[in-house]
């Protein structure tokens, strides 16, 4: 059931169309309404333009899905499913933008009706979700976070904080034999450039010396956990070099986390510039 909502959410767009005298914020929430309309039109083909090559959906009890695995998805006829979603609305409760990279934070409820019991109640769920977008000439779904309502255990808001910490402190003190565990094996990090970097990647920028974090503090840290998956979000300040070049950068960040083998391990991090 909760895995037929992850699907459901990733499988079409309406097509949108985004006046040049809008705002970069305006032109994504304009884009997530057409993705939300499309939730309930089915709409394959919006959904295959715009999805990112990349895109990866993370849902409750971790389940990720790629693009490909999507789209098969998308394709299944509604009988197929085991429910039908009648109706799906959301309510943003945090933007935040730089340059061409916005991240959107909203609550959800969506309605779904059983498609072998058309006379039984509908059922009603509820949750939250992240959704990272990056401007490619025209927008792109790259990344996007759904989770259940539910009661997380404060032990396990703790562990992720622990966690959280202790991956910056990895990256300062140059610890990256300790960093490589923390980091899950599809981790993927995008920095306020927009640009994206894997774990492999990432890990040798580190030990070759390319890029060096020097110092590094967070703050207005926020911890939304659902099941075994999270999202921190929060405000860091760090500094360093990047090939050569000294750096200090002010930046909001977003971390999504995972649980797997009863740890805690990042997932993706998103930064993005910090309001001037």
């Amino acid at each position: 059931m909760k895995k037929l909502l992850i699907l459901t959410a990733f499988l079409s767009f309406a097509a949108y169309s985004t006046p040049a005298q809008l705002t970069v914020e305006q032109e994504a929430l304009q884009f997530m309404k057409a993705y939300e309309k499309a939730v309930l039109d089915r709409d394959v083909a919006f959904y295959e333009k715009y999805m990112d090559e990349q895109f990866m959906s993370l849902g409750p009890n971790s389940a990720t899905l790629n693009k490909s695995q999507c789209l098969a998805n998308a394709r299944r006829p509604v009988e197929s499913n085991n429910y039908r979603v009648i109706d799906t609305q959301s309510k943003m409760t945090k933007i935040i933008s730089s340059s061409d990279l916005v991240t959107i934070v909203s609550n959800w409820r969506v309605v779904r009706q059983a498609t072998s019991a058309v006379n039984a109640p509908p059922q009603i769920d509820s949750g939250s979700t992240t959704t990272v977008l990056q401007k490619k000439g025209e927008w792109r779904l790259m990344f996007e976070h759904v989770a259940f309502d539910a009661s997380p255990p404060d032990s396990d808001l703790g562990e992720i904080g622990r966690t959280s910490q202790s991956v910056s402190k990895s990256l300062v003190y140059h610890n990256y034999n300790d960093l490589e565990p923390m980091l899950a094996a599809s981790f993927t990090r995008v920095d306020e450039d927009g640009l994206t970097a894997k774990r492999t990647p990432f890990l040798a920028s580190l030990r070759e010396g390319n890029l060096l974090i020097t110092g590094m503090r967070t703050s207005n840290t926020y911890i939304n956990r659902r099941e075994n998956t999270a999202v921190e979000t929060g405000l860091m300040d760090f500094k360093g070099t990047l090939n050569g070049e000294s750096f200090v950068k002010s930046v909001e960040y977003t971390r999504m986390w995972v649980k797997s083998d009863d740890k805690w391990k990042l997932k993706s991090e998103y930064l993005t510039k910090t309001a001037q």
